[in-house]
């Protein structure tokens, strides 16, 4: 009786071994799938708001001179952890009549060697120079007197948010304006929600790219702005004008 009792005893000490070993695995490998999804989805956010900077440093670009073209080294996107670069091809015939170069813009984020995002842009010569423009940034606000007459104006706005341990919304609004006269607003938004049955934190900051565009007419002299007018949980905005024909 006293060797049965022993054997079941070591038998008891062998299954709670096991069952010991077993949670243990089970809960590195949720570990490790748990980090895999948060890399995850940190990797995504950086690759989407890299294409949103791509994007609006594109819609700049192709407000520029054909003449004026040339490369641009890494600069700092305002406000955010992210850098862009414009690398220009040399100039080819895209008609008999008309040039063509290719401008590629690359979007860097923090550090990193390689680009999160890259967009070639076709600049052809007559669309270009025909077009003309002036193009004014600042931070949370921009404010100048036109140097010619313009038929559009365009304000792009790249903001930052800050986040909170909890469900958040971010949100800033800018009105534009011409000559005194309200053009309309052009906003920003962003919304987190706390998941996770443990009350695990998934907020990040987050930035987020908006653009309207204006049809007016603008004559050399008139004043033009946007300026932020409201906002929630905005960190910073960099603001971008851009008057074009």
């Amino acid at each position: 009786m006293q060797m049965q009792r022993r054997v079941n005893g070591a038998s008891f000490v062998i299954v709670f071994l096991v069952l010991a070993a077993m949670l243990t695995a089970l809960c590195i490998s949720s570990a490790k799938f748990q980090q895999s999804v948060l890399a995850s989805t940190n990797s995504n956010g950086i690759a989407i708001l890299a294409q949103q900077h791509g994007e609006t440093q594109a819609a700049v670009l192709r407000m520029t001179k054909y003449s004026d073209l040339k490369s641009q080294p890494k600069t700092k996107i305002e406000n955010t952890d992210y850098y862009y670069e414009t690398s220009v091809s040399g100039e080819t015939n895209y008609t008999d009549k008309i040039k063509q170069r290719i401008a590629t813009i690359n979007i860097y984020h923090k550090n990193e060697a390689s680009p999160r995002f890259s967009l070639p842009v076709a600049m052809l010569s007559k669309t270009n120079d025909s077009a003309g423009c002036e193009v004014r940034t600042g931070t949370n606000s921009v404010s100048f007197q036109a140097v010619g007459s313009y038929k559009y104006l365009t304000v792009i706005v790249s903001s930052k948010f800050s986040p909170s341990d909890s469900s958040w919304s971010g949100s800033a609004t800018f009105t534009a304006s011409a000559a005194g006269v309200n053009l309309g607003t052009v906003s920003t938004s962003t919304y987190t929600q706390k998941a996770g049955s443990k009350g695990h934190y998934w907020g990040t900051t987050e930035n987020v790219v908006n653009m309207h565009t204006f049809a007016r007419a603008i004559n050399a002299g008139d004043t033009v702005s946007a300026n932020l007018t409201s906002s929630s949980r905005h960190s910073g905005s960099t603001v971008t004008v851009i008057l074009s024909n």
